[in-house]
C-alpha cells in the first residue's frame, strides 16, 4: 500500500503542481498551508496531517481523502483520460501489441534483445524505413 508522502507526491505531479503552487491554490481558496509543509509531507517527515488539511489537499488536487489517506482505490481518471485510455487499448488491440507484450513477459534481457533485432531486421527486409525506437534511447534513430 502506497503511504500518503508517494500518494500526495502522485497527486500533485499528475497536477503539475510543485509544493509552492499547491500552497499557493490552496491560499486562494482560503486555505493557509505553507509549501515547506506540504513539502514536508510529500518527504514523508509530516506525518500526522490534521483531516481538514488533508481533505484541502484531496479536493484541490481531484482525489478522494480516502486514497490520499491510503486506502487501495486508485484516483479516478479524468474523463479526457479516459478516452485517451481508450483509445490506447483498442489501437493496441487493432495492432496485436498487447499480445506480443503479453508473450514476452518473463522472457531475459538477451531473449527480448533478440527479439527487437528480429523486428528491426524484418522492418528493413519489408523495406519500412520509419524512424525505429530502442528501449535505451528515446531519440529516434533510422535502421541501416
Amino acid at each position: 500500500m502506497a503511504t500518503l508522502a508517494e500518494r500526495l507526491t502522485q497527486a500533485l505531479a499528475a497536477k503539475g503542481y510543485s509544493a509552492r503552487e499547491a500552497s499557493k491554490r490552496l491560499r486562494e481558496q482560503g486555505v493557509e498551508m505553507s509549501h515547506a509543509y506540504i513539502s514536508r509531507i510529500a518527504k514523508g517527515k509530516q506525518t500526522n496531517v490534521g483531516r481538514d488539511r488533508l481533505a484541502a489537499l484531496a479536493q484541490l488536487l481531484g482525489v478522494s481523502y480516502g486514497w490520499l489517506n491510503g486506502d487501495d482505490e486508485p484516483p479516478p481518471l479524468s474523463a479526457e483520460d479516459q478516452r485517451l485510455e481508450a483509445q490506447i487499448r483498442q489501437g493496441a488491440e487493432q495492432l496485436g501489441v498487447e499480445y506480443i507484450a503479453e508473450r514476452t513477459a518473463g522472457l531475459s534481457e538477451i531473449s527480448r534483445s533478440a527479439l527487437l533485432t528480429m523486428i528491426e531486421a524484418m522492418r528493413r527486409a519489408e523495406g519500412l524505413d520509419d524512424p525505429a525506437r530502442t528501449p535505451d534511447d528515446d531519440q529516434p534513430t533510422r535502421s541501416q
